[in-house]
């Protein structure tokens, strides 16, 4: 099929599905949420009464949206008082009538109070051209607006390094250049934390006396993005501590008073601990707001699972689930009913493992009872980074799109759909009950256009015992009686799981949204997630951690001649292999490691080597502390693709973003240079003005078929 411009931008397939992908608003103190409907003739804002499902549609609206402030103001919950740095000490101004107050005296350069560590602050190149003022990082407030927590990270020790240089200006300038203080793996300490608490009724402060290496690893960022659990009865708080690497978390009480901290439970793991199955979620925790039970996430039986504690004296009372099943994510606890609401995968053998269901069982014990009773993903999502540090500067916070349960706890939205059938979306008392239909995603558009749903597949992964689960993407002019060549589109990175499972997952939004475009220039594309990726048992997710293969190429193999040998179609000797990230190392070292099967490689953004990856916190966890031994740092050599680029065999194009603040261009440089130096022909393509989802760029996409359609289409082997 002849690609034109449009079949391959990002939006093509999924703008001609209407009500795709909806946001659902519910409305303070009140059973009523609203939504805007698409239709052909355009958006009509929709109110609904949740009480009796009855919808209430009008052309005009005003958005709710939360603004929210992008800098140094942090303003109280009841909007009384902000804080805000002048210097490098924090200042309480009184919102009515202007007062300021100075909280602290003790900041200094690179150790003053909203400095943290900046792994996860990737918009410096946004600020700068907006001229946004820099954001105040690591001050929450409690709930009763009286109480700040303030962190502040000792960053003196390290050196200011080049970050990333803008060489392509708005005013025609010359380059500009970003310098951070940015821990990474290879150096021998991470920073040490402090943490204060002020009392802005009293102006007394006491600083909280924790450990000083008590916030690494993932703690950090659940910190600043506000996983903490006030309790203004008692004058205490709670908040995770975890040490480098994450191989020890805990949970810790604050006396909010004296500063005393003491750990109630403490979890350990060989490799690291997940407190949620996936990295970019909140933590499945939850303490009751009278400080007395605390819910706790744990995998070590084997899969996560949640359990619940007496906060005085760190007891274990029950376990609230249990099986060969994973819990997702902790969604909500109805404190009064004793209620605890969460998704997790299905307990039917042999069902999809990836799918999530809402769930609830009792604090008193019980079985958990089923709420959405559909074959499907229920798409209550509980991301970790939404409106939050992360990405500062956005302005607008609102609600992820999917399923939400209200505010009441009485009712919640459900948003289901598979890789086959566009999304459903139907209200529900919290018993599970149907209320009312809201409406179904209409993708008639899509299917006149050609598109046919991807295969599902389950295969066998290189154990020869294990299922893996994926999709099979063909072309809209699919001829079985052709040979196709094969692109794996992979992202194996052990923070999440990432093959499509929705209808949304194939079209927009998803690690490998894209597939259909790939597959209409003449390929059968193939997406699966191996053992080494999450939502599966804890054996699944670190089986290959540890060794060469540390994202499981092997199983991508694996899964791709099992398919091949069932379907004429495929042609095993024609297979590529494409990834951005983590997927670009990946999909770089499974062509290095196994240089006889996967001939062109298109890896975007792809780490050099993990000792100056992004960060502490998102290589540690998976690959070990390096300063920890001289094996723990000779294990980094190992998995570095630069040691292994003499193997390459095939033909690779090696694409990167030119202000990428994830995976800065100095990994491009290092990869380009091992490739010369060992003497090897390889494609470089550098954007010069695209950050980390270069991959998404319509250029890249363009340019990244054409790589396949030029070095792994053979037109007299697809005659058959």
């Amino acid at each position: 099929m002849q690609l034109d411009s449009q079949c391959i931008q990002p939006e093509f397939f999924a703008k001609k599905v209407l009500n795709l992908d909806l946001t659902f608003n519910w409305i303070d103190g009140q059973d009523r949420f609203y939504f805007w409907r698409e239709s052909r003739n355009g958006t009509v804002y929709v109110e609904v009464d949740a009480n009796s499902g009855s919808q209430f549609a009008s052309s005009e609206a005003c958005s709710t949206a939360i603004e929210q402030s992008c800098a140094y103001l942090v303003e109280s919950p009841n909007r009384w008082s902000c804080v805000f740095r002048r210097g490098d000490d924090l200042w309480l101004r009184r919102v009515p009538d202007g007062r300021e107050f100075r909280l602290t005296d003790d900041g200094e350069l690179d150790f003053g109070y909203g400095d943290v560590d900046p792994s996860y602050d990737r918009r410096s190149v946004v600020r700068r051209r907006t001229r946004s003022s820099e954001p105040l990082f690591g001050v929450q407030w409690s709930a009763d607006s009286r109480f700040i927590i303030a962190l502040r990270q000792d960053l003196r020790g390290f050196p200011s390094r080049l970050f990333v240089t803008e060489y392509v200006v708005e005013d025609g300038g010359y380059a500009h250049t970003h310098f951070r203080k940015l821990p990474l793996a290879r150096d021998g300490a991470a920073p040490d934390s402090r943490l204060v608490v002020i009392d802005t009724e009293t102006m007394c402060k006491k600083e909280i006396l924790v450990d000083k290496q008590a916030l690494n690893d993932l703690a950090l960022h659940y910190f600043l993005c506000g996983a903490i659990w006030w309790n203004a009865r008692s004058k205490s708080l709670f908040l995770v501590t975890a040490n480098r690497g994450g191989t020890r978390f805990a949970l810790n009480a604050v006396d909010l008073l004296t500063g005393y901290c003491r750990e109630v439970l403490v979890e350990r793991a060989q490799i690291n601990v997940r407190l949620n199955p996936l990295d970019y979620s909140h933590p499945n925790i939850y303490v009751t707001s009278d400080g007395a039970e605390i819910i706790w996430y744990s995998e070590r039986s084997g899969y996560g699972h949640l359990y619940l504690y007496e906060a005085a004296n760190g007891e274990l009372k029950r376990q609230l689930t249990c099986g060969e099943w994973v819990i997702f994510d902790l969604l909500r606890v109805d404190e009064t009913r004793r209620l605890v609401y969460f998704t997790g995968a299905t307990k039917v053998t042999g069902g999809n493992p990836y799918y999530r269901y809402l769930y609830r069982v009792s604090l008193d014990g019980g079985e958990p009872e089923l709420l959405t009773p559909e074959i499907a993903d229920h798409k209550f999502s509980n991301p970790l980074f939404r409106g939050s540090y992360r990405f500062a500067g956005d302005g607008v916070t609102k609600p992820p799109p999917g399923s939400s349960i209200s505010p009441s706890g009485r009712y919640f939205i459900d948003s289901y759909s598979t890789t086959e059938q566009p999304p459903e979306y139907v209200l529900r008392r919290t018993s599970g009950e149907l209320v009312a239909k809201i409406l179904s995603s209409d993708a008639s558009d899509l299917y006149g256009a050609g598109w046919r749903p991807p295969e599902r597949i389950v295969v066998k992964s290189s154990d020869q015992t294990t299922d893996l689960y994926g999709v099979i993407t063909r072309p809209r002019n699919f001829n079985p009686a052709l040979k196709y060549p094969v692109i794996d589109a992979m992202y194996p990175g052990p923070q999440g799981s990432y093959a499509p499972r929705t209808f949304v997952d194939q079209l927009s939004f998803g690690a490998m949204y894209c597939t259909q475009s790939f597959a209409d220039a003449g390929f059968i594309v193939v997406a699966v997630d191996g053992r080494g990726t999450a939502h599966r048992s804890r054996v699944f997710r670190e089986t290959f951690l540890k060794t060469e293969d540390v994202f499981g190429a092997a199983d991508h193999v694996a899964a791709i001649q099992q398919l091949a040998s069932q379907r004429s179609y495929m042609d095993i000797g024609r297979v590529g292999v494409m990834g951005q990230s983590f997927g670009g190392y990946g999909s770089l070292r499974a062509m290095l490691l196994h240089a006889e099967f996967f001939k062109v490689g298109v890896s975007t953004t792809g780490p050099a080597g993990y000792l100056d990856a992004e960060g502490q916190t998102n290589v540690e966890r998976f690959f070990g502390v390096p300063a920890d031994s001289a094996e723990a740092r000779g294990h980094y050599d190992v998995l570095s693709n630069l040691r292994l680029v003499s193997r390459l065999n095939g033909r690779v194009l090696l694409v990167y973003g030119g202000i990428d603040e994830s995976v800065p261009l100095k990994h491009a440089f290092m990869v380009f240079d091992a490739f010369i130096k060992a003497d090897k022909d390889i494609d470089m393509l550098i954007v010069p003005d695209s950050a980390h989802t270069v991959s998404k760029d319509l250029y890249v996409i363009r340019r990244t078929i054409k790589y396949f359609v030029d070095h792994l289409v053979d037109p007299i082997a697809q005659q058959g």
